[in-house]
């Protein structure tokens, strides 16, 4: 096995762990764009459940595989851009649906309307880091304005009101 081919290789295996998929049905794509400082992304998939959202982790430089944010962020967030934070919350962080981005033109359209900016602002101080952003929840049927803190001490919380 190559170097690049042991993350996907020890994704599949989590997944097929913590879904119960077999080892077979299992895709596993790198999300390149998310990379940073060693810490890669990977989002697996099962086609043949195609009722089943894709599962979303992080592979640190030392091997192991993370789907909590918490660390991810503190060990690789720093100097990131408020997107890069936004992303990861919105694959390991519980924040629900699809990140708003430049291609959703009806969802910036609806922030805008409602006197609101759709681009993710991120704020760090002394006591921690905070980030606001927007998601497209599609079974929901809404946008959700996503406010996340990371404390100086503490675990990631994350909160999602449904844009009136």
């Amino acid at each position: 096995m190559t170097q690049q081919e042991q993350p996907r290789v020890m994704v599949k295996q989590a997944v097929v762990r913590e879904r119960g998929w077999r080892q077979d049905d299992v895709m596993v794509s790198e999300v390149k764009a998310l990379a940073r400082r060693g810490c890669t992304f990977y989002r697996a998939s099962n086609p043949a459940r195609i009722d089943q959202q894709p599962v979303q982790y992080a592979v640190l430089p030392d091997g192991q595989v993370a789907r909590a944010p918490t660390e991810v962020l503190r060990r690789f967030g720093d100097g990131a851009s408020a997107d890069w934070w936004a992303q990861v919350i919105t694959r390991l962080g519980g924040a629900r649906g699809t990140l708003v981005d430049e291609h959703a033109p009806s969802a910036i359209r609806k922030i805008h309307e409602a006197g609101a900016e759709w681009a993710p602002t991120l704020r760090r101080s002394a006591t921690g880091v905070s980030l606001a952003f927007y998601t497209v929840d599609y079974e929901l049927g809404g946008i959700l304005h996503v406010q996340a803190s990371l404390p100086a001490q503490g675990d990631l919380t994350v909160t999602a009101q449904k844009l009136a």
